[in-house]
């Protein structure tokens, strides 16, 4: 599994860390997941999202621009996939 760092964002004096996660996957490339974390170690992700990348991006945009928590990153995804 690689982990890439997406972008940042500040709530309420606290900084949110935004990743990108890859799991390699034979034959089928690779599946996508987020992960979101607090500088302070509060963190959460959700894994084998999709197997596209312009899916995963948009997501993780919307994600960001939302100020997703880690509380509330499995709701939100949930949502995301029932559209």
């Amino acid at each position: 599994m690689r982990s890439i760092f997406m972008g940042v964002k500040r709530i309420q004096e606290k900084e949110l860390d935004y990743y990108l996660l890859a799991d390699e996957m034979e034959n089928t490339g690779e599946n996508y997941g987020i992960q979101v974390c607090y500088a302070n170690g509060d963190t959460d992700c959700v894994r084998g999202i999709t197997f596209s990348q312009s899916q995963i991006m948009r997501l993780l945009v919307t994600l960001m621009e939302q100020t997703v928590t880690p509380v509330t990153l499995r709701d939100v995804v949930e949502d995301w996939l029932l559209q």
